[in-house]
């Protein structure tokens, strides 16, 4: 294993917290071949993780939920209402998204269980132990959190907020006012669209950096890039602890 995925390891297990793998990781860096990179932030590190950590925690509840409703296995379909908010998270299996023909949100799991709740505005959606494929309509925050997986497919949100734990994301986004996509570790894929109109700051850790469309740019090194597409009425965060990063126009 590599010493930053081991050090990244430790602070997933809570043996280090994220100011001391901050350090940690900037101490490698100062041994590895010389890259013009930018320094290492404990905040970053430290974002990334809170996401999918909270994941983890909740397991426990789903499967007491599901023992609650007296159902062993819990459900493995899914079809809800959407909300204007909508916070997906999923442990052990890969989603894929796709595009609803109505106000409906449909789902399947290849296995494992999926809960669903309502809290006010908000539609907070679990799913644990398989693959999942998820129809969601247009909405206007998507909140998606994956531990252990890959996500891929096609997303409209006016807010989205991404955040993997160890797996690729490959999205391609119909709206971009705000979006933010972060993750432990895997390749990170972003379709934009064509005409996108954001500030962009996009940064791996340890990997390369692609970036198609157009771009003002203010700063760019090997592994961070941060400019305006357009006037740069929106926002598009990118930040990749271990892996690459693409972003691409959509044709």
């Amino acid at each position: 294993m590599d010493e930053r995925m081991k050090i990244l390891q430790m602070l997933e297990d809570g043996k280090i917290t994220a100011d001391e793998a901050a350090k940690l990781l900037e101490a490698v860096s100062r041994h590895r071949p010389r890259r013009h990179t930018v320094g290492v932030d404990s905040e970053v590190v430290g974002d990334v993780m809170d996401g999918v950590s909270g994941v983890m925690e909740s397991i426990p509840g789903i499967i007491a939920h599901c023992a609650r409703l007296g159902t062993k296995g819990g459900k493995k379909t899914l079809t809800v209402k959407k909300k204007p908010a909508v916070k997906l998270s999923l442990v052990g299996g890969d989603l894929k998204l796709s595009p609803s023909e109505d106000d409906t949100i449909r789902g399947n799991l290849s296995s494992g269980i999926v809960t669903t709740k309502d809290v006010r505005d908000e539609l907070l959606i679990k799913c644990l132990g398989g693959d999942a494929d998820v129809q969601m309509p247009q909405v206007e925050t998507l909140a998606v959190s994956l531990v252990g997986g890959d996500v891929e497919g096609d997303v409209d949100a006016a807010v989205l907020a991404v955040k993997t734990l160890d797996g690729d994301i490959q999205l391609r986004l119909k709206n971009l006012q705000r979006a933010a996509v972060k993750s432990k570790s895997g390749d990170i894929n972003i379709t934009v669209p064509k005409e996108a109109d954001a500030v962009v700051d996009a940064y791996t850790m340890s990997g390369d950096l692609e970036f198609e469309p157009k771009i003002e740019m203010e700063e760019q090194t090997d592994n961070h890039i941060k400019g305006k597409m357009g006037k740069g009425k929106g926002s598009l965060t990118i930040v990749n602890l271990s892996g690459n990063i693409t972003v691409k126009a959509s044709s």
